[in-house]
């Protein structure tokens, strides 16, 4: 069985346009064949390059993306045959008259290795009618089964007669994966065209701080670029410069910096608007790629910032020892600043949702690797300069976490509370926990770790390299185990509302049973706050169960001489009612069946209290009264009809 260890790459991608063109060249594979006067060349088994839909041309460990329509494919890892010289060549063009031609084209490479070999995919050209060929663009893979697009400059054919070009994939001789095609184009550029392609501008910063305008801009014309006007705006300000002394060719890029720095004044957030124009001082030949936005918040304190680390691993996984030892490293090293979670993948402690939520993640390629901030995914090594990397990003939210353990019961109930320090507007935020276990062990084979390291062989691996191939059940113990995913992947709905204000707080309450296999001595619980709309883990913490609560049921009742709740069904409100013994600081939470925070109320010193649960404005349904007095908890249930 072939699995995907590690081949992460990087492919940059580039498009033209919609502008009135001069096409040499343009294909779509909807015939469902080859076309006519295309030609494929190979040495495979299977015909090399053929066509169809990606379910028709995938396979098990080549599941490439659906775009919608028929594909040319040539699938290595279907046919594990000889594909080192499969090669779809395209008919012969005539760029006689050609000014600034260039090859489009979307593709599915990832660009993987396997067993030590990694694929690889050409674009080729050639001027003699196919007798002899040479490189025009080795392609760099995308590291997953996404389609991308790419853009190749042919201006070194220009007023050539008889060219044809190729796309050859090579398997080195291996069993690997493949390379997919579509919208094969051949076309003239326009003279002018600056692309605005991307903005680099930290959205969260300190007010009163200096935010960097930056950006990347791609020359999509046909001349060489030497200058254009560069302009940033907000609330009505307009700053404008012209940017020159530059020479990016056709599809190269530019990364350039403002003069100019914005300055947040308040808490809030500002829409910053940037364009380019005036290429080359002339009339640019394609607008509608020159203009792009972005929001900066400025904050109104910086929260402790969190690294969030989720590790794919598994024990049948050979080079995962080198995750277990970095993980630890770093947990070694920032202590509270580092939330690591090992996610485990077809072994005893596998959670399903949690293995199926990270490896479905864009660009995952294999284990190991580990997901960070869920913004970036990295080898365990890397981890060495990610965490320190993800420390110094200015986070919008601060999280803290309150709960209990019930003895009694093995209960967790832990609320995950988020302060968030700008205003944001239609956000959508959410709240999740995670539930993570030290020190775990077990019996059989699968707790046995494969590992890679055993000899030394591949060098040191802080110790692994002196124990064996695989590492014996009873000689292994696995932290940062992850044992529950409270919320899904995505987190709770609902959870945080769509619009806040600085100093506005969201929450929301998690309860987990510890089963009787595990030791709550050993067990973390992590809350987190995601923006669903990137994925990202804006912020996180961890707190030792030892360091919540810990109560029982006999603690409990002594806590509270009187506890009522009148009436218990209703139609707009009832009356919480307390009194103690001793003067107590007092905290009720209201939260409807979902968890969602309903209302809460905090009041200091007193030996009786009344609290009135309002909910006139509420759906019909049941909700739960927390009364928690130093950390001991009463909950009671209301039916609203």
């Amino acid at each position: 069985m072939k699995r995907w260890l590690l081949a992460i790459c990087s492919l940059v991608l580039f498009s033209a346009g919609s502008i009135a063109q001069t096409v040499y060249l343009q294909e779509d594979f909807e015939g469902g064949a080859l076309p006519a006067d295309w030609q494929i060349k190979t040495n495979a088994t299977d015909g090399g390059w053929l066509f169809g839909t990606a379910g028709q041309l995938g396979s098990s460990y080549w599941p490439f993306q659906d775009n919608g329509s028929l594909v040319a494919a040539t699938n290595d890892d279907g046919c594990n045959c000889d594909k080192s010289v499969d090669y779809l060549i395209t008919p012969e063009m005539d760029l006689t008259d050609a000014v600034a031609p260039v090859l489009t084209f979307d593709l599915v490479f990832g660009g993987l290795a396997y067993q030590g070999v990694v694929e690889v995919a050409h674009v080729e050209a050639s001027t003699d009618g196919g007798v002899t060929w040479e490189v025009v663009e080795v392609l760099s893979g995308s590291g997953n089964v996404n389609w991308g697009n790419a853009s190749i400059a042919l201006g070194a054919y220009t007023g050539n007669s008889s060219l044809h070009l190729a796309f050859r994939y090579n398997d080195g001789g291996s069993w690997l994966y493949g390379f997919a095609i579509d919208n094969v184009k051949v076309f003239d550029l326009p003279g002018k065209d600056v692309n605005l392609k991307s903005l680099n501008i930290t959205q969260f910063n300190e007010t009163g701080s200096n935010v960097v305008i930056a950006g990347t801009v791609v020359n999509n014309g046909g001349e060489t670029l030497n200058s254009f006007d560069l302009t940033w705006s907000e609330g009505g300000n307009d700053y404008s410069e012209t940017v020159s002394g530059i020479s990016v060719p056709t599809f190269g890029s530019y990364n350039f910096t403002h003069s100019t720095a914005f300055v947040p004044a308040d808490p809030v957030s500002y829409n910053i608007n940037v364009t380019v124009a005036n290429p080359n001082g002339g009339v640019d030949n394609n607008t509608d790629d020159n203009e792009l936005g972005a929001v900066v918040s400025g904050v109104s304190y910086i929260p402790t910032k969190r690294a969030f680390a989720e590790e794919a691993t598994g024990t049948w996984c050979p080079w995962c020892t080198r995750g277990t030892l970095f993980m630890d490293s770093m947990a070694n090293q920032y202590q509270d600043l580092f939330v690591g979670i090992a996610v485990h993948n077809s072994d005893p402690m596998e959670v399903t949702a949690y293995d199926d939520g990270l490896t479905s993640f864009p660009g995952f390629t294999g284990f190991p690797s580990v997901l960070m901030d869920r913004s970036s995914i990295v080898d365990p090594s890397q981890l060495v300069s990610a965490v320190p990397n993800s420390l110094t990003r200015i986070a919008p939210v601060d999280v803290s976490i309150d709960g209990q353990f019930e003895t009694a019961t093995n209960t967790i109930t832990y609320t995950v509370s988020a302060e968030f320090v700008t205003q944001l507007e239609g956000i959508d935020y959410r709240i999740n926990g995670v539930i993570v276990e030290d020190g775990v062990t077990g019996t059989g084979s699968g707790y046995n770790q494969a590992n890679a390291y055993a000899g030394g062989g591949f060098g040191a691996m802080g110790g692994f390299e002196l124990l064996p191939n695989p590492i014996p059940a009873a000689d292994m113990v696995y932290d940062h185990v992850g044992r529950a995913l409270m919320a899904g992947w995505d987190g709770q709905d609902g959870s945080v509302p769509a619009s806040l204000s600085a100093g506005n707080m969201a929450s929301y309450t998690f309860t987990y049973t510890i089963p009787a296999s595990s030791n709550p001595e050993n067990m973390h619980v992590v809350g987190m706050v995601i923006n669903n709309a990137t994925g990202e883990v804006l912020n996180s913490i961890s707190t030792d169960v030892s360091e919540l609560t810990v109560v029982s049921n006999k603690e409990i009742e002594e806590a509270f001489s009187t506890f009522s709740v009148m009436p218990t069904i209703t139609n707009s409100t009832s009356n919480v009612e307390v009194a103690f013994e001793n003067a107590q600081d007092v905290t009720i939470f209201v939260f409807d069946a979902n968890g969602k925070l309903i209302s809460n109320e905090k009041v200091e010193n007193v030996l009786t209290h009344r609290f009135e649960v309002n909910l006139t404005n509420q759906a019909a349904g049941t909700y739960f009264v927390n009364v928690s007095v130093n950390g001991q908890s009463r909950v009671a249930t209301i039916v609203k009809q």
